[in-house]
């Protein structure tokens, strides 16, 4: 089962490249971004459910932003992340 997967799904793509590209970087903002929002909704006087999904969202949304704004374009921090430079058009 796990071969027929991997034959039928492993279908190069710009989507997955891109989702590709970003991993590693994503990986290391997620968590001081997890931690400083977690500071501030743990004091809130919400339900667990609350708490987590909102944690949960904002900690996914801030993550998105803070690569596609701040490292993504960049070729310097790019280097700082291990990622390839961006091609000039």
């Amino acid at each position: 089962i796990i071969a027929y997967g991997q034959y039928y799904m492993n279908l190069p793509g710009k989507f997955l490249s891109k989702l590709t590209e970003g991993a590693y970087p994503f990986y290391i903002v997620h968590q001081p971004v997890l931690f400083v929002i977690a500071y501030y909704i743990c004091s809130m006087p919400w339900s667990i459910t609350a708490k987590y999904l909102s944690l949960w969202l904002l900690t996914l949304l801030t993550t998105i932003a803070f690569y596609l704004v701040f490292i993504r374009p960049f070729n310097m921090v790019r280097f700082l992340f291990g990622m390839k430079p961006k091609q000039r058009a």
